[in-house]
């Protein structure tokens, strides 16, 4: 209802931008109410993860997919999926292949200061500068007007269809470590048979993308 109201007044629900050369494809997401956190019945959730409602009151940008490397490189000047040897062997290098292994603060202090130094085009409603989404806008644009456990249902069967995880084609390649992680119990709800096709992380827009894009 809120696109078919307002998408007159927007130039596209989504629009590629510039920052410098550096190209970035954003999405228009709507504002609306939605329950964050997880019903205390559910596997798996944390203690901080009370249920309760929340209202977003303005439509925002976010990018459509996770920050790739070629835009971390261009922005920073940097690598640091290249820098811890522990875990080069988990990361696949390439433009079009999410940056990877870094710290909040590095974003914070490095990569959005240098985005806001650029010469950059802005969106409508984004104010003239760029910031990281809240937890609450994160997690809405996730769930994409969903209310079930993830955004495609229940099922953890159909990860493999939306979600890139460690799972029987990382086991392939990397047998001891899935083993010593199981016996931590972190993938104790993953089924042992879900395949997403990469055994290190996928390249962006290889699952299908949620309502919102």
């Amino acid at each position: 209802q809120w696109y078919a109201k307002n998408i007159a007044k927007q130039p596209s629900v989504e629009k590629k931008i510039r920052v410098g050369t550096t190209e970035f494809e954003m999405v228009l997401i709507p504002p609306g109410k939605f329950w964050m956190g997880a019903p205390e019945k559910e596997g798996a959730r944390q203690e901080d993860e009370i249920r309760h409602k929340v209202l977003i009151t303005k439509a925002f940008w976010m990018q459509k997919t996770e920050i790739t490397q070629k835009q971390w490189r261009q922005i920073t000047g940097k690598t640091p999926w290249k820098e811890a040897s522990a875990i080069k062997k988990y990361v696949t290098e390439g433009d079009e292949y999410p940056a990877i292994y870094i710290k909040w603060d590095e974003i914070e202090k490095e990569f959005l200061p240098n985005m806001n130094k650029n010469k950059s085009e802005f969106l409508p409603g984004q104010e003239g500068k760029w910031v990281l989404p809240t937890e609450a806008r994160w997690e809405y644009a996730c769930r994409a007007g969903t209310t079930s456990r993830f955004y495609w249902g229940e099922s953890y069967e159909k990860m493999g269809e939306y979600a890139n995880f460690g799972d029987q084609k990382f086991k392939e390649m990397f047998p001891q470590d899935y083993d010593s992680w199981v016996k931590l119990k972190q993938y104790t709800l993953m089924p042992t048979e879900i395949n997403d096709g990469s055994a290190k992380q996928a390249e962006v827009e290889k699952f299908s993308a949620n309502a919102f894009g």
